[in-house]
């Protein structure tokens, strides 16, 4: 079992609305008050009070956490009950499970295939895709491999959208057949940029388009970070960020970010997460609605965000403490029912 991580990790570590014109989506609004949170009390944060309301909401699973009070050594919690649970044995303050976590756990930047046998990462532009031991399959030019849920892989190669075919024999590429073929290109993607508030109409004052982050939330329909770089006067301003939601190649949404990152999405992919820069989350559903912001949210430092595995529930890791949060609430616009736990987090799964 510990040769699973070892060999990722190892390897990861050496490379460190369907109308047919779009809505567009400001950044999104700052409401004038968020949730109320627990006091910080014993009635509140004692183990056996705790436990019994966790197992009252039907909250279960098991969440993985790097805890920052231990140098980020990776750490399990059985809920409701809050026992400990045997971790992987990792230490890393940003990390990734496989599907079966009980298995590994690797350093971030590996992407996991929905059965598990095979992983992708990228390493010096190329992505890599290996077994679970970390011995090399396929390497090719490219870069964010994610995967489908049927198990397809998807990169973005020159800041286009590529999928990738497996498996992929020597003899087709030999004979010209190539595996991997465009599905986003850079004319479909300039589309979505020209929707940001800032962008201007004219393509002369648009230097480049690029993804540079991907998400599934179905077979067809993926969520696409973009990176706009500007030129002329209006270069000064650096790149802007868009997501641009795509079903298939026809554009159906796009929200602007001034710094987002990263992308996460939820097991039942009902729902989407855009962490920024600055270290704030908004979580969106499947049809790119921002249903919640930062300032509805516990903290404006969330770090990391993990759901249960039946979406009932979102768990926040932020400085200070980690925060549940149900998802009726969020997805119904009310203030969300928020359960405090005890644990300060750099990066989360639930299991």
């Amino acid at each position: 079992m510990a040769l699973v991580g070892i060999g990722i990790a190892a390897a990861v570590d050496a490379a460190r609305s369907d109308d047919e014109r779009p809505d567009t989506t400001e950044k999104r609004a700052e409401p004038s008050s968020g949730p109320t949170m627990p006091e910080d009390s014993d009635e509140n944060t004692g183990g056996e009070q705790l436990a019994a309301a966790l197992e009252a909401e039907g909250i279960a699973g098991v969440l993985y956490y790097s805890s920052t009070e231990d140098e980020c050594r990776i750490d399990a919690m059985a809920l409701p009950d809050l026992s400990a649970v045997p971790p992987p044995k990792l230490r890393a303050c940003r990390f990734e499970l496989p599907p079966n976590p009980e298995s590994s756990a690797t350093l971030a930047g590996v992407t996991w295939s929905p059965s598990g046998r095979v992983a992708a990462t990228c390493r010096r532009g190329q992505v890599r895709v290996m077994t679970p031991a970390g011995h090399p399959l396929y390497d090719f030019a490219g870069c964010a491999p994610v995967w489908k849920p049927n198990g397809k892989l998807t990169f973005v190669r020159k800041g286009e959208v590529w999928t990738f075919r497996m498996p992929c024999l020597h003899s087709e590429i030999e004979a010209g057949r190539p595996c991997e073929r465009v599905i986003l290109t850079r004319r479909n993607l300039a589309k979505a940029a020209r929707f940001h508030p800032i962008v201007p109409p004219d393509p002369r004052y648009v230097a480049s388009v690029a993804a540079t982050e991907l998400a599934w939330l179905s077979d067809t329909r993926t969520a696409v970070l973009l990176r706009v770089r500007l030129r002329g006067r209006l270069r000064p301003l650096g790149p802007v960020i868009v997501l641009a939601l795509y079903e298939g190649r026809r554009l159906l949404k796009t929200v602007a970010y001034a710094g987002a990152t990263v992308l996460r999405v939820s097991p039942r992919r009902s729902f989407l997460a855009v962490i920024e820069t600055d270290e704030r989350i908004s979580i969106l559903n499947r049809s790119g609605r921002v249903l919640v912001g930062s300032s509805e949210l516990p903290s404006t430092n969330e770090r990391a965000i993990a759901w249960s595995p039946d979406e009932r529930w979102t768990a926040l890791a932020t400085r200070w403490s980690v925060f549940l949060i149900r998802n009726a609430d969020i997805v119904a616009g009310k203030e969300p029912r928020t359960i405090r736990l005890p644990l300060v987090a750099r990066d989360l799964a639930w299991r």
